[in-house]
């Protein structure tokens, strides 16, 4: 709040000027700290340079001990190879030869094993150079000034013979720890490095050179890194070879983790690096280490640098302070600057704020002054626009105003010729008007649709008083003409659970739909309770019939016959014949007796094999359409003929309720309660089967999956085959999606032939199926005759051949032209 209440120039001021100052902020922050990582890095990478440098001198000067010692060793082989006594007194002037040559060794020795030599080291006992065995372990030396020799000692000590011991057992060069020596009498730190002698694959001895590490020591204190840094020589073991503290000499240069991790990579002649901050009084240290790499060695040894880091940074304090010195400067003047930019801007703010106080207050009668090419022109022509554009809507408000008054309301407001809001204003303008002519332009037309028996949408615009009344009576009669579509569609759909809601005693549509799909529920019931009853051998059951009226009542009393015939064809000395009399029954009550199309002659037949089939045809006439059914069912026994009885009653059924239904959902409802029905029975049933619904002048539709039908021309005289490309009922609930509508026309004397497969499977003595391809050659040879004449040549075909399967032929011809039998 108390920032709002501050004129414009001064909140600018504070904005900018913080800005600006949390950004000088966090630049002098960045460049500290980058300033203080670069520093870190290259003051670690000198460091590594400083590390590596002096080690490769190490190196050189160690390996030069190390080079005259290998080269001593193979001398002293090959004079141990070429000599069969070797002289030594050559050996000897040879090791003081090397020891007087090279002013930085203290000392050349060798110590060969007993009678390795030359096989007389009796002879040698207690001389100069020589233990009390004769041995030769000569330790040439200038501890006194002078190049002298005498015997080596300690050699046979255990824990202070490695020198000896480690090369005589490996076979390889060394370099010894550094350790304090007695030379003459005199203590002196050392390192040795040793070459062994081989002969005949086997260590004999073994030559060593003695460096002191003085020169070491000088090296390590004269270097300081960073001025208050240090470095140090480690050995293989991580003892001190050289540290500026002579006290640690030869002491181990750590125990905490971080110390033994360092000690690994030593040995293992790999770089280390980390930060010790275990001493508080030198602050961050950052040491580092590079392996010392000798001869041929297996011990390398390490130059450690130290790196305080206090030291280091301070170089980037001076370049912090360098920073902030000149980021004030220019804060101060970019200050100054915000200063007199804010005053331009705040200045022509001030008097367009006066003239748009004009205008809120009605007065457009002044005119705006400022010219200028920035952002505060822009504003200022923004507000002229503004102002013209106020003009502009008054105008056209004023317009639509005197065309209501004066009964126009087919006029509305020119949206087009305005923007945004301003569109948005005579967009509500227009609405106004639509308010009173919408509703009547949309009950007008709900109204029409209704009238031709199109079913619209619901009204759902919002209208206030009277309106509103007239929407909610036309959306209650729209609703209550869905509600009946879709009771009607479910129905055919065969979905009779459906509920109907009645909207009160007096709601006579849904009482009487409520009455239509209970007496469609009972009667389902019943003939499903029969089914099942006699599927399960109960012969006995029969159907209330006195419960329906008319066809429902008809069709009950049928089931009863039905199941009256198959129960009178059971005998208690037939019991091994029964399934074969009641599937006769069964296939033989069902099927049209005299089928009859007008404009068409029909002859069928079907004639059960010695087993229980289920095959099934049917001609229907129903409410003026006229219908043709073929199908087999899958296996043969009750079961079989069962599964073909529903089929026909469902047929029957629904054809009964809409004779107008299309082939494929009729087969697709059929599907539904037959699945049902054969799930309930607990089989593995189903029918192949094709409907085929006939139109007029020869047009029909048809559906389903079954035998192709064979369809003879009159004018070709040949056969072509009409395939059947459904899907078959039973197998799943629903199929509606996998039965296509197909259709076919017959002209005069065209003549079709339905049919199943115990035609064309049926077998002849030759070991040969009837086939289709005889089949067609049959109808070719008879397809002139009558429909009576090609059904006899057809089945006068048959007589010879073996037939296993139920024989079901159904042969329809348009009346026409055809020939009789001679």
């Amino acid at each position: 709040m108390m920032m709002q209440n501050l004129k414009l120039r001064t909140r600018m001021l504070l904005y900018i000027c913080s800005v600006v100052c949390v950004a000088f902020v966090f630049t002098i922050s960045f460049v500290t700290i980058n300033a203080r990582r670069l520093v870190k890095t290259q003051a670690l990478r000198e460091a590594q340079e400083i590390a590596y440098r002096y080690s490769s001198a190490i190196t050189v000067e160690i390996e030069i001990a190390m080079n005259a010692a290998r080269t001593m060793s193979q001398i002293f082989e090959g004079v141990r190879i070429h000599s069969d006594v070797p002289e030594r007194k050559m050996l000897d002037d040879i090791l003081k030869q090397v020891l007087e040559k090279n002013k930085d060794f203290i000392a050349v020795w060798t110590v060969w094993e007993p009678d390795a030599l030359d096989g007389r080291d009796k002879q040698f006992a207690n001389q100069w150079g020589h233990d009390e065995t004769g041995r030769y372990i000569p330790y040439w030396n200038r501890a006194t000034g002078f190049s002298e020799s005498e015997p080596m000692t300690n050699y046979r000590t255990e824990g202070k013979n490695d020198y000896y011991r480690l090369s005589q057992s490996k076979g390889k060069e060394i370099i010894i720890d550094p350790q304090v020596y007695q030379i003459s009498g005199a203590d002196v730190l050392m390192t040795r490095v040793v070459s062994p002698v081989i002969y005949n694959n086997k260590v004999v001895g073994v030559v060593g050179i003695d460096i002191m590490l003085n020169t070491f020591e000088l090296l390590v204190a004269r270097l300081k890194p960073f001025e208050t840094g240090s470095v140090a020589i480690i050995s293989h073991a991580g003892r001190y070879a050289a540290h500026p503290d002579s006290k640690l000499v030869t002491q181990d240069i750590g125990i905490s983790e971080q110390w033994n991790d360092a000690k690994r990579a030593i040995k293992a002649g790999e770089f280390f690096q980390f930060i010790d901050t275990a001493n508080k009084s030198q602050g961050e240290v950052v040491r580092i280490f590079v392996p010392i790499r000798l001869g041929r060695t297996e011990t390398p040894w390490s130059f450690s640098v130290n790196v305080p880091m206090a030291e280091v940074i301070k170089s980037s304090v001076k370049i912090t302070s360098v920073s902030t010195t000149i980021g004030i400067a220019s804060l101060l003047l970019m200050i100054v600057i915000i200063f007199i930019i804010t005053g331009s801007v705040t200045r022509p703010l001030r008097e367009i704020v006066k003239i748009a106080n004009d205008i809120a207050a009605g007065d457009l009668s002044h005119d705006i002054t400022i010219c200028q090419q920035d952002e505060i022109g822009h504003l200022a022509d923004a507000f002229r626009n503004m102002k013209n554009r106020i003009n502009d809507m008054f105008n056209e408000m004023n317009s639509l105003i005197r065309a209501i008054q004066c009964g126009e309301l087919s006029i509305r407001g020119n949206t087009e010729a305005f923007n945004g809001s301003w569109r948005s204003l005579v967009i509500g303008m227009n609405n106004v008007i639509e308010a009173f002519v919408a509703p009547i332009y949309v009950s007008a037309k709900s109204l029409d649709m209704l009238a031709k028996g199109d079913i619209p949408d619901n009204i759902t615009e919002e209208y206030q008083g009277d309106f509103n009344m007239i929407k909610n009576n036309l959306n209650i009669l729209i609703e209550v003409t869905k509600e009946t579509l879709r009771v009607a569609e479910e129905i055919a759909d065969g979905n009779l659970s459906i509920e109907v809601k009645e909207r009160s005693e007096h709601d006579r549509m849904m009482q009487a739909l409520n009455r239509m799909i209970q007496r469609l529920n009972n009667i389902m019931k019943e003939t499903n309770d029969m089914i099942q009853a006699v599927g399960e051998g109960m012969f006995d059951v029969r159907g209330n019939a006195a419960l329906f009226q008319g066809g429902w009542r008809e069709l009950v009393t049928g089931v009863n016959n039905l199941i009256a015939g198959l129960s009178s064809a059971v005998s208690e000395k037939a019991a091994l014949g029964m399934e074969m009399e009641l599937a006769r029954k069964i296939q033989t009550v069902l099927l049209p007796k005299n089928p009859v199309i007008s404009g068409y002659e029909i002859a069928a037949s079907c004639e059960p094999s010695d087993e229980v089939g289920g095959d099934y045809y049917d001609v229907i006439s129903v409410g003026g359409f006229d219908w043709i059914v073929i199908g087999d069912v899958s296996g043969h026994g009750v079961t079989a003929g069962l599964v073909m009885m529903m089929v026909q009653t469902a047929i029957h059924t629904m054809l009964i309720q809409n004779p107008q239904v299309p082939p494929s959902r009729l087969l697709s409802v059929i599907n539904r309660t037959i699945y049902e029905n054969i799930v309930r029975m607990d089989e593995q049933k189903h029918m192949t089967i094709i409907v085929i619904a006939c139109g007029k002048d020869g047009f029909f539709d048809f559906s389903g999956l079954h035998e192709d039908i064979l369809f003879w021309c009159a004018e070709t005289r040949k056969v072509n085959k009409i395939a059947t490309d459904g899907m078959w009922i039973g197998l799943e609930p629903d199929i509606s999606h996998l039965l296509p509508l197909s259709e076919f026309r017959m002209g005069n004397g065209d003549c079709i032939v339905l049919y199943t497969d115990g035609i064309t499977e049926a077998w002849g003595a030759d070991g040969k199926m009837f086939g289709e391809e005889r089949l067609i050659k049959v109808i070719e040879q008879f397809g002139d005759r009558s429909a009576a004449e090609i059904h006899k040549a057809i089945l006068d075909a048959l007589k010879d051949y073996d037939k296993p399967d139920d024989v079901t032929l159904l042969v329809m011809k348009r009346m026409g032209c055809f020939s009789s039998a001679s």
